[in-house]
């Protein structure tokens, strides 16, 4: 492996035990930014707007209907991708910039892959799949430090003074943009993720706790941090009408500490 463009942190060879067979842990490489970005958009966004009760219409509304939500859609995640890729990029070149922050703790960005022949994408949705070279991405998450106020990264709630600096001493790691491609879920990914982040801060960055956000009600999200031992976090929440403008879902703030990671990262 190797330091990117970026600071993105590389997954050491003798480290492709950690995933699964068939599938494979590596880093993000700064080429693959949009990449991931158009992932994790695709993610949260595909399914964003569903038709209901679709015997009720007339076919020629579906007719007019379908090809308007698609295009609604596509627009969606086209906007949130490039809004992941900006994030991506200026908190890893942030991170860099600020002489308080060790090079150590610029943001690491894990994807899970396969090869398209490994025969394991069988489940059938409108998801489309991504690629990077020959690979299948079937997961993606994003670990750096945040001051644990519980205040979501980049959202303009409450901005830092440009001559107040991030003192690395007052950070935690940070987990954000878990996903999974649905093809793969129900595979257990999503836990595995999470567990490569708090080896790598654990082992990497010598951490005790991990913090994340995750939203209320998102059941298959919260039986894994649930399982992984992450309890509610005490934090002042945003208010309901800033929530409602920017379009915030109602999120808990989790932690867990002690780490005791089932991986080692070194």
């Amino acid at each position: 492996g190797r330091v990117t463009a970026l600071g993105l942190v590389p997954v050491p060879r003798e480290q492709a035990a950690l995933a699964p067979a068939p599938f494979r842990l590596q880093q993000l490489e700064s080429p693959d930014v949009p990449v991931a970005a158009r992932f994790v958009a695709e993610a949260f966004y595909r399914d964003i707007v569903q038709l209901q009760d679709v015997n009720e219409w007339a076919d020629w509304e579906l007719a007019i209907l379908r090809p308007a939500l698609r295009c609604y859609i596509e627009a969606v995640v086209q906007t949130a991708a490039m809004d992941y890729t900006s994030g991506i990029t200026a908190r890893s070149n942030d991170r860099l910039e600020q002489p308080t922050l060790d090079p150590m703790y610029a943001s690491v960005c894990l994807m899970l892959t396969c090869r398209e022949d490994d025969g394991v994408h069988d489940k059938q949705c409108e998801t489309p799949l991504t690629r990077v070279g020959d690979e299948l991405v079937a997961a993606f998450v994003e670990l750096n430090v945040q001051e644990p106020d519980g205040e979501l990264a980049g959202l303009p709630v409450r901005p830092r003074p440009e001559d107040v600096p991030l003192v690395l001493e007052k950070t935690e790691p940070y987990v954000l943009s878990l996903s999974v491609h649905p093809a793969f879920r129900g595979r257990g990914l999503g836990r595995v993720m999470v567990q490569a982040c708090e080896a790598i801060a654990s082992e990497r960055w010598g951490k005790d706790c991990v913090y994340l956000h995750v939203e209320r009600g998102n059941v298959p999200a919260e039986r894994i941090y649930d399982a992984l031992g992450y309890r509610e976090a005490p934090y002042k929440p945003m208010p309901g009408w800033a929530r409602r403008v920017l379009g915030v879902p109602d999120l808990q703030y989790r932690c867990k500490r002690p780490l005791v990671p089932d991986l080692q990262y070194r």
